[in-house]
């Protein structure tokens, strides 16, 4: 059975083959320069998304399944959502479709508490379960693909007002690079925090909303998981 490694090795292979580097390829299908070495060299993501694999099949003028370990032709796999179009991939006519497929969607529910203090041991991305959420709804929030959403618990008080401990955040996990400023997910060593990213022209500063806590610089090693697109601040009434 093909792994991912098969199709990291088939990927760099056939890249060496038509002399084209992986920032070029990563470039040639609109992604981030940096997409496909992280796909290579740090299993980021751990799958190619839907249309990085369509157009990089298209690119390299191979079969798409090269691209993946899952079966294409299988009737169980049906996305129904693709990558930043929030859109379907007709498989009959290979157009792309801005339609959705149901009334509702599904979020996965990962069982880490994402610390915004001092953060958190032993990550883990298991699922443990989904939160169903009405189609319009989830629209009016984002038009990224349920698939890289996933909904865990912040802890800690390092990112009060913005995010309070107990607040649900949805991190969209494939933004897993400094894009913009905004709020990430950031593995450091072996701990996960919640930080807000600043770009600046000496480098990247990662802060704290809460002012008792200090500043510090994107170091070298530290893993971007990805971008906080939304805070579900449930409270008790």
């Amino acid at each position: 059975m093909k792994t991912q490694d098969d199709v990291r090795k088939f990927i760099v292979d056939k890249l060496k083959e038509e002399k084209i580097s992986l920032n070029a390829a990563s470039a040639a299908i609109g992604m981030n320069s940096a997409y496909l070495y992280k796909f290579i060299n740090y299993k980021i993501p751990d799958r190619l998304n839907e249309i990085a694999r369509k157009k990089l099949a298209e690119f390299l003028n191979v079969p798409e399944q090269e691209l993946t370990d899952i079966d294409l032709s299988s009737p169980a796999f049906e996305p129904p959502f693709i990558t930043a179009a929030g859109a379907l991939y007709d498989k009959a006519t290979g157009a792309i479709k801005k339609v959705f497929a149901a009334d509702s969607v599904n979020i996965d529910i990962i069982d880490v508490s994402a610390c915004c203090g001092s953060g958190i041991e032993n990550f883990s991305e298991n699922r443990i379960g989904s939160l169903n959420i009405p189609l319009q709804e989830f629209k009016e929030i984002t038009n990224i693909s349920p698939a890289s959403i996933k909904l865990i618990r912040a802890t800690g008080d390092s990112m009060e007002p913005t995010i309070n401990d107990g607040d649900r955040v949805w991190v969209d996990t494939a933004n897993n690079f400094v894009s913009s400023d905004g709020i990430y997910l950031i593995r450091i060593a072996s701990t996960i925090v919640i930080k807000r990213i600043q770009i600046g022209p000496d480098g990247i500063t990662v802060k704290s909303d809460n002012a008792r806590y200090g500043d510090f610089s994107l170091q070298e090693g530290c893993q971007i998981i990805g971008k906080v697109i939304y805070i579900w601040n449930g409270r008790r009434v």
